[in-house]
């Protein structure tokens, strides 16, 4: 068991494991970790506080009708309503290796994307699933999306890792300031 504090001295027992999640260079989630010890919310659990119910990602700002994302959604909350949703999750990969072939693959022509470690809180809720499935034509998005909530991989699978919860930067203290 590890333990952290975060910049009132509440403490965050996390789980063993460490993840990698690529951000950009001057993101919100190093500031974000700088100022609160190295510990950030993902989206989905930002909007459990009082007055923040409202807060959304990026992600989910440009993808909230995406018609892939809300049949993907659909399909979540009707066989896995516990599981986190895609628009509001953090996302992570369980191997340095996954986080460098989604840099290479997902974030071609993009400003370079930093690969951060981190560990999850023991609390958070996450789901192990395949990207590869949401390559599909629009016919298996229903069908592909049941696959991917029950955690099914493809024969050549593509694991991210979605997280509802809490997150510690391990290298936090060296995220540049500004």
């Amino acid at each position: 068991m590890h333990l952290v504090h975060d910049w009132q001295g509440n403490p965050l027992v996390l789980q063993p494991d460490t993840f990698w999640h690529l951000t950009t260079p001057n993101g919100f989630f190093q500031n974000n970790a700088r100022v609160n010890k190295g510990i950030v919310l993902s989206i989905s659990a930002a909007a459990q506080i009082p007055g923040l119910e409202n807060a959304v990602s990026p992600y989910s700002l440009a993808r909230a009708n995406d018609p892939k994302e809300v049949i993907w959604e659909t399909v979540r909350t009707q066989i896995k309503p516990a599981l986190p949703s895609r628009l509001k999750s953090f996302y992570c990969f369980d191997s340095e290796e996954l986080a460098e072939r989604a840099r290479r693959e997902w974030f071609q022509g993009a400003p370079n994307r930093l690969m951060l470690r981190i560990r999850l809180a023991h609390t958070a809720i996450v789901h192990r699933c395949d990207a590869e499935l949401l390559n599909a034509v629009q016919n298996k998005w229903s069908e592909n999306a049941v696959q991917y909530w029950e955690g099914k991989m493809t024969a050549a699978p593509f694991p991210e890792t979605l997280v509802h919860g809490a997150i510690y930067a391990v290298d936090w203290e060296q995220f540049p300031i500004g």
